[in-house]
């Protein structure tokens, strides 16, 4: 009895996932092909198809990873999950901390810090889902670009006072490095503002203004600068990354009212 429950279990599990990602459940449409261990052919079996909140799952994972951000993630941790995100698959916590140089009762001690992000196992430690390995991925990619931002904001704010600029002057420069905006001003053009992906467009073009201002520069030339950037936008697709990213367009005084 317990084995028809679990096989039956397992059947509406498994139709279940191929409903989610959109795949069909009948024969006949060249998804399911015989071979020579498997017959395509429908079956009369009585099975429930139960619809599973991948969303709900990716939510609360992503709580997890920003509760840990906002924490501070210690030193050990961060290099671990990196080493999880670079090698992929299962590692040993003696794998990891021969990467890292770090000793392996501290890089145990780092990982059982962090038990909602990795798993453990016989002796081996892995991150718990693809999703949570995404998001790993991309923690660790905006740490380096904001070591790499504030690196660059430096040498931008002290070639700027090298070159005789005012410390307002400086300040605008050093919050464009930072935020990583490529700003275009020639002599005989338009100012020009590029950013990346953003959340608040409208909140980043006014703060530049501020500065702007602040350096007495001139306004007019600010407010009609170009404006290039992009944005995360709900994709409306099921079953695949809920979010996409486009880009837009658009003149400063759009955004400053």
């Amino acid at each position: 009895m317990d084995i028809e429950r679990l096989n039956r279990e397992l059947e509406e599990t498994l139709l279940s996932v191929l409903a989610e990602a959109g795949l069909p459940l009948r024969s006949g449409a060249g998804t399911y092909v015989d071979d020579a261990y498997f017959v395509a052919e429908d079956s009369d079996r009585d099975r429930n198809i139960i619809e599973l909140d991948f969303t709900q799952i990716k939510h609360r994972q992503e709580s997890v990873m920003i509760k840990h951000l906002a924490d501070g993630i210690a030193p050990t941790a961060w290099e671990s999950l990196e080493v999880l995100v670079t090698d992929g698959g299962e590692v040993s916590p003696q794998d990891i901390a021969d990467e890292t140089g770090r000793h392996p009762g501290s890089v145990r001690r780092a990982l059982n810090r962090i038990p909602e992000l990795v798993e453990r196992e016989y002796g081996r430690v892995s991150l718990r889902s693809k999703y949570i390995a995404d998001l790993v991925h991309d923690a660790v990619k905006e740490a380096k670009e904001a070591t790499r931002r504030a690196a660059e904001a430096g040498a931008k704010a002290i070639e700027a006072a090298e070159r005789g600029l005012d410390q307002s002057t400086s300040a605008f420069i050093a919050w464009a490095a930072k935020h990583d905006i490529d700003v275009r001003d020639r002599d005989g053009e338009e100012l020009r503002l590029e950013f990346g992906v953003v959340d608040d467009i409208k909140r980043k073009i006014r703060e530049g203004y501020d500065l702007w201002t602040a350096a007495d520069m001139p306004e007019d030339r600010y407010r009609m600068a170009k404006i290039q950037y992009e944005k995360e936008i709900d994709s409306g697709l099921r079953s695949i990354e809920k979010t996409e990213t486009k880009s837009f367009a658009s003149v400063a005084w759009h955004h400053l009212g």
